[in-house]
């Protein structure tokens, strides 16, 4: 049967990564001479195509190209890796460091290093850029605001979220069409979205048992056929679409426990705006949401593929545009056909 991931869980399979060969030579921490400490990261730091080594030297941090290497002092603090990333548009990337209370960024391209001083308590929520400017902007979140880092003109902006908040990292996203992307935080009862057409939004959800869906792919994505991703809430017995470019919640609701497809967020009718496709405690119906039309449509297995199935996968069968869904009976172990257009089932 197929499995329900507690009361608001949504279903995640992990794929087997194929690795993928660095497009240059990867670089040590040792040459013939000297050690610069343990490697942390390899990556193309000043935009040549060739990648450099990023060695912890504790003290300092080395960076090592060939036979060569420099050194960037740190001061006596701890401090983590926090991504080695584009955050200011220049060419290569930048390594970003947790430190105390500051984030550090070593800029190898100029060979430089920028501070920013945060606070005592604070997390990096995402680097995604929300100003359509070349570059990363980093958010951080501290114990009541969303702080902005712009490395690339030495500026931080602060806006006030009033009380613990995470950033849903896997759900930023565009969100109202415009250049830059919008960074979703859920904070307590509220989901609040910050982007730089609007500043802090706050969409009341009530509760705190909730979650924005970041686990599968399209999870933030278009579901009404209009410019801008809407996002996907899951609730004990409801799910909700939050759109910001309309500034509404549409709440519909399944009345037991439930749980999204693996890849379950994608177009199944060809017309513009992603579908849901959802298993249902208990019943083990199949449940179609569709947000652009603004319904949930149900999908009975009775006298086909029954109360207990397990996902196949998705195939255009009819080639008409939008997926068909083939489930295999755990009662008969037959494989099925939904057609979520008709809502018919037929077997293979």
């Amino acid at each position: 049967m197929y499995r329900l991931l507690g009361k608001i869980g949504f279903t995640l399979l992990m794929a087997a990564a194929t690795a993928v060969p660095s497009k240059a030579f990867a670089q040590s921490c040792s040459t013939s001479t000297a050690y610069y400490g343990e490697l942390l990261q390899v990556a193309d730091l000043d935009g040549n195509g060739t990648n450099e080594a990023v060695c912890n030297a504790y003290s300092e941090l080395n960076v090592v190209s060939g036979t060569t290497a420099t050194r960037y002092p740190l001061s006596n603090t701890y401090w983590t890796l926090a991504s080695v990333i584009d955050v200011d548009g220049s060419p290569g990337a930048e390594v970003v460091l947790k430190q105390g209370n500051q984030l550090t960024i070593i800029k190898h391209y100029s060979r430089t290093t920028s501070y920013f001083n945060i606070g005592a308590t604070w997390e990096i929520g995402a680097f995604a850029d929300v100003d359509g400017i070349a570059g990363n902007e980093i958010a951080v979140t501290t114990p009541t605001q969303l702080r902005i880092v712009y490395a690339r003109t030495g500026t931080i902006t602060d806006h006030y979220v009033g009380t613990a908040s995470r950033v849903a990292t896997g759900a930023v996203s565009d969100m109202d069409g415009n250049a830059g992307k919008e960074i979703p935080l859920e904070a307590g009862s509220n989901l609040m979205i910050y982007g730089r057409s609007a500043g802090l939004r706050s969409f009341y959800i009530g509760g705190t048992n909730w979650k924005v869906c970041t686990e599968i792919a399209n999870c933030a994505s278009d579901m009404n056929g209009v410019t801008g991703a809407e996002l996907l809430l899951a609730l004990p017995s409801e799910v909700r679409i939050v759109s910001l470019q309309s500034g509404t919640i549409t709440s519909y609701w399944i009345g037991s426990q439930y749980a999204t497809l693996r890849d379950g967020v994608r177009d199944f009718d060809g017309v513009a705006g992603n579908e849901i496709a959802m298993a249902q405690g208990g019943t083990g119906n199949l449940l179609l949401l569709r947000p652009r039309a603004g319904y949930l449509q149900t999908i009975n297995g009775a006298g086909t593929f029954g109360s207990s199935w397990t996902l196949v996968d998705y195939v255009n069968l009819d080639s008409v545009a939008g997926d068909e869904i083939r489930v295999r009976s755990n009662t008969n172990n037959r494989i099925y056909r939904v057609y979520p257009r008709s809502g018919t089932v037929s077997a293979e």
